[in-house]
């Protein structure tokens, strides 16, 4: 993987931050490419979101048949990986709600008494759906140890 150049850092506007791969559990990220990773992250998923609402405003009744029903397996495509999106921060919600963590992890330091609970809160959810999404999200997870379990 390359590297990504972020600046500027925290040391100097001419000291730019250098990350040569993105974090995970395995792999030691300084706080600064962590910050970085999440400003992409976000930044990612505000464009996307902003897009899906333009989108979801216009007006689709001047659209002929054809193009509607192809316009629709596009949209269908968007849900089902909008879904698999959910399901992996879903996945990683439980990882960090795991009750052997401190406090209770994740979704007790949150107010829940369950990832199931945070998830359905935060998405809008049945509790089954929230666990169901979650097993999915686990089911794509590479393996992990639980935070703090290293």
């Amino acid at each position: 993987m390359g590297e990504f150049v972020y600046g500027p850092s925290p040391t100097g506007p001419d000291s730019p931050v250098v990350c040569t791969a993105p974090p995970s559990p395995t792999r030691h990220v300084s706080r600064s490419c962590l910050t970085v990773f999440v400003d992409i992250w976000r930044g990612e998923l505000e464009q996307a979101a902003a897009l899906v609402g333009k989108l979801a405003r216009r007006d689709v009744s001047g659209l002929s048949h054809d193009d509607l029903l192809a316009a629709l397996d596009l949209v269908a495509r968007v849900g089902r990986l909008s879904g698999a999106l959910q399901a992996r921060f879903a996945g990683e919600i439980a990882r960090r709600s795991a009750p052997v963590l401190p406090g209770g992890g994740l979704a007790r330091a949150q107010g829940f008494g369950t990832a199931a609970a945070l998830v359905a809160g935060s998405l809008g959810v049945s509790g089954a759906q929230a666990r169901r999404s979650i097993e999915a999200g686990q089911a794509l997870m590479p393996d992990a140890l639980p935070p703090g379990a290293d």
